[in-house]
């Protein structure tokens, strides 16, 4: 394994991002992100 670099993804963190589950059958109506939040909003 090669070296690790601090802060590499430090960028992507501070901007934040939401992660949500979806259970397979929610998953099934709603296949894009863009779908979710389309529904959503």
């Amino acid at each position: 394994m090669g070296q690790g670099v601090c802060g590499k993804y430090v960028e992507r963190y501070q901007a934040g991002t939401n992660v949500v589950l979806l259970d397979p059958d929610v998953a099934k109506a709603f296949p894009t992100s863009e779908s979710v939040n389309k529904t959503i909003r």
